[in-house]
């Protein structure tokens, strides 16, 4: 393809929307024919090699990408991470990452932007969830025995078992939306969980595979 044909303002557009289906986990051979027309093999071999190119420029380590809303993040050589303060840890901010194969989607900033109007109710539900989750992991043979978990004499008090979360973005079937994770000594072998609606509501609390 020549040089003017990719820098053609309508060619920017039909590139961009073929993204947007692409990563909304539609069929590639219509992306393809969103660019170039055509739904050939030829077409969408062209359209695969473009991504990849794309994506390859991003992989660069320092590379910086700005998201509405969320700001600038930075390639630390595997993904792109920033730092942001939240009320899950008021103590520092804390590690937010976007994959790279998510790097270009529109519903990051959207997504991210939900989750603060939602994030003092969040808190408390999370809270609540997290609570329950960890008074079920008590019960677990193995962990009741002669020097068993504490327990909780209020919800709140589960925050101090936690310890600093992340935040990532990730692909829930064909939507984005966030999850957390800590890394609690009482789950240190295998994680600890919170997966997110796209709007910013609790779907699965545990640990990692129970998601």
């Amino acid at each position: 393809m020549k040089l003017s044909d990719i820098l053609n303002p309508e060619y920017q557009r039909r590139y961009g929307k073929a993204m947007r289906d692409w990563e909304a986990g539609r069929n590639l051979v219509e992306a393809a024919a969103v660019v170039y027309g055509t739904k050939s093999k030829k077409a969408l071999a062209a359209l695969i090699k473009l991504r990849d190119e794309e994506l390859a420029s991003k992989r660069k380590k320092g590379t910086q990408l700005n998201v509405s809303g969320l700001g600038k993040l930075t390639h630390d050589g595997v993904r792109f991470v920033c730092r942001k303060k939240t009320l899950l840890y008021p103590k520092s901010s804390v590690i937010v990452e976007v994959p790279l194969e998510l790097a270009n989607s529109e519903s990051i900033g959207l997504v991210w932007t939900r989750f603060c109007l939602r994030e003092r109710s969040l808190l408390r539900e999370l809270e609540s969830a997290l609570a329950r989750y960890y008074r079920k992991i008590r019960l677990r043979p193995g962990l009741t025995g002669v020097d068993p978990l504490p327990s909780l004499r209020r919800n709140a008090d589960i925050w101090k078992t936690l310890g600093k979360p992340e935040i990532a973005f990730t692909r829930r079937r064909d939507e984005i939306a966030i999850s957390f994770s800590w890394s609690p000594e009482w789950e240190e072998e295998h994680g600890l969980y919170a997966a997110l609606s796209p709007d910013a509501r609790i779907v699965s609390v545990g640990e990692y595979g129970e998601q």
